[in-house]
């Protein structure tokens, strides 16, 4: 039994053609086949053509794959990126809350510096009697003499002395054995001989010249250094007289050795910082009267803060006034602890 197979031919100038195989059920050889007004020619041309179709049916299918790798890696590309921007930004959030954190840190810190400072302060003016009083203003005229330390004579490399220079050194090794029967041998070790003895005796010289040079450094050095302790011993008995004038003076009972020595007094007592510590003194010898004129602390001298606080919404410190008639009353104690003071240092 034979089927015919009829199909179009795919080409457009072939519109009219018909392409039958002759095929026997269940046998794959080919019996006959006809070409309809193909010819033998139009044969070779159909399977060239589908040669090229079929080159370029790959050359689609491969385009279309690489197309498709193209664009896969585009999408890793894209959700690596978006992986990376949402990296960044939670660490950019979590480094802006490590700021906004160690800000506020920062601003409390300085807050408690504020509180501490003023907490000083106000300690300073209510201990002020008794730090004071506490520090001994009894002036003794032997401290008023200047010690100055005699500096130590130090020459260093120059207290040392170069080593001699060594004969051996300069001395040629004596033939032995098979060199003394060579020819010339002696006459060559006896000139060597001379020519050791020649630098030998320049090496002493040399190092004559630089011991006479080392201990003429070494004097001047010691020189240098004697005139300097006699420079300060002399300045030391010069201020040590002025003293022991001064205190002839006092024990003399002279006017200005007598304000001059209660100034120092008065400038040696401890204060808190801020105190303008300006004073007058005056001396009647006939009475034997000290006059003293003061300057007392204004009232600023006593804070106006309580305390300090800060805010964190509005990014400020703010301060706790401090109650008008609690200032008074410290002011009050203030000054009637400078009064206590001086009194005391002179009575």
């Amino acid at each position: 039994m034979v089927t015919y197979v009829t199909a179009r031919c795919p080409f457009a100038n072939m519109s009219l053609a018909r392409l039958s195989f002759c095929i026997y059920l269940g046998r794959a050889s080919w019996r006959s086949f006809w070409v309809g007004r193909l010819g033998e020619r139009g044969v070779d041309t159909v399977s060239r053509r589908r040669g090229f179709t079929s080159v370029l049916i790959q050359m689609q299918r491969q385009a279309e794959r690489d197309a498709r790798a193209r664009a896969a890696a585009q999408r890793r590309a894209q959700v690596e990126a978006d992986r990376a921007r949402r990296a960044f930004e939670r660490a950019a959030a979590a480094d802006q809350k490590e700021r906004a954190r160690l800000y506020a840190e920062s601003r409390l810190a300085e807050v408690a510096a504020l509180n501490e400072d003023l907490a000083d302060d106000i300690a300073a003016l209510d201990g002020l009697l008794r730090d004071t009083l506490a520090v001994d203003d009894f002036l003794n005229f032997e401290s008023l003499k200047e010690a100055a330390p005699r500096p130590q004579f130090a020459p260093g490399a120059l207290a040392v002395s170069e080593p001699p220079p060594d004969p051996g050194y300069f001395q040629p090794p004596a033939p032995s054995g098979p060199q003394k029967l060579v020819p010339g041998a002696r006459q060559r070790y006896l000139a060597r001989l001379e020519e050791g003895r020649r630098q030998f005796d320049a090496a002493v010289q040399a190092h004559a010249a630089r011991e006479a040079e080392r201990q003429r450094q070494l004097e001047q050095a010691r020189s240098e250094h004697e005139r300097t302790i006699a420079e300060i011993e002399e300045r030391l008995a010069r201020q040590h007289a002025e003293v022991e004038e001064f205190k002839a003076a006092f024990e003399a009972g002279e006017a200005h050795a007598v304000v001059e020595y209660f100034a120092l007094v008065l400038e040696r007592s401890h204060y808190p910082e801020g105190f303008p510590q300006g004073f007058r003194l005056a001396y009647i010898p006939e009475s034997r009267q000290l006059v003293i004129q003061y300057q007392l602390p204004g009232f600023s001298i006593v804070p106006d803060v309580a305390e300090y606080k800060y805010v964190k919404t509005g990014d400020k410190i703010t301060q706790k006034v401090c109650p008008l008639r609690e200032r008074q009353e410290r002011y009050k104690r203030t000054v009637a602890a400078v009064t206590d003071v001086i009194s005391t240092k002179f009575m």
